[in-house]
């Protein structure tokens, strides 16, 4: 078996693992969500109204700058972590920003777009490997699935 078709799912396994845990850490969500009492509704949830909604854009973009630093000289793995890389500055915003009614639609825009953008800028490769940008794809689709449907917010 080919180590590159064996290490982009793992690669993607591994950003799912530490995005899904740094996204639903209450650190980091404490920097993007407030809650408050309004009226007999207990607990009502906003999203990035506070300035460190940036600090927490931060802290989820950081791990996959260094895992992109860190497998830049392995060709197999550069543009993979590039497309993650992409993907992550398109969706991460919409995914913590995002309503739970219309979180979800803002995460599929952005998806569309970030698949757009990579298709765009590596047009051959993703014609002969289709499944690299379906693996990167899903993979964001289900990190900003839970970042916009927030389940634990409340």
């Amino acid at each position: 078996m080919n180590l590159r078709k064996l290490l982009l799912p793992v690669y993607s396994l591994l950003v799912l693992i530490v995005e899904l845990f740094l996204g639903t850490s209450w650190k980091i969500v404490d920097l993007y969500m407030k809650t408050e009492r309004i009226g007999g509704v207990p607990c009502v949830a906003f999203y990035c109204i506070e300035p460190s909604w940036v600090l927490a854009l931060a802290v989820l973009l950081s791990p996959l700058l260094l895992s992109y630093l860190f497998v830049e000289r392995w060709d197999s793995l550069r543009e993979h972590a590039k497309t993650h890389f992409l993907f992550g500055l398109l969706v991460l915003p919409a995914g913590m920003c995002g309503l739970s009614p219309g979180g979800f639609l803002g995460v599929l825009y952005s998806i569309s777009l970030a698949i757009s953008f990579a298709y765009y800028m590596r047009k051959e490769h993703y014609i002969r490997n289709p499944f690299e940008l379906a693996l990167v794809s899903i993979t964001w689709l289900f990190i900003g699935w839970v970042l916009a449907l927030k389940p634990w917010a409340c």
